[in-house]
């Protein structure tokens, strides 16, 4: 189990695979995308 550091900026990037799903990078079609930071 890791334990992130305080003050460190996590980011996080999910895809989601399927078949009818495109996907594009830059335009962020296809994926989400999250920051998290531990206080």
């Amino acid at each position: 189990v890791l334990k992130p550091e305080r003050g460190v900026l996590i980011n996080m990037e999910c895809k989601i695979w399927a078949k009818n799903v495109k996907h594009d990078r830059q335009d962020r079609i296809g994926s989400a995308h999250f920051e998290l930071m531990i206080d």
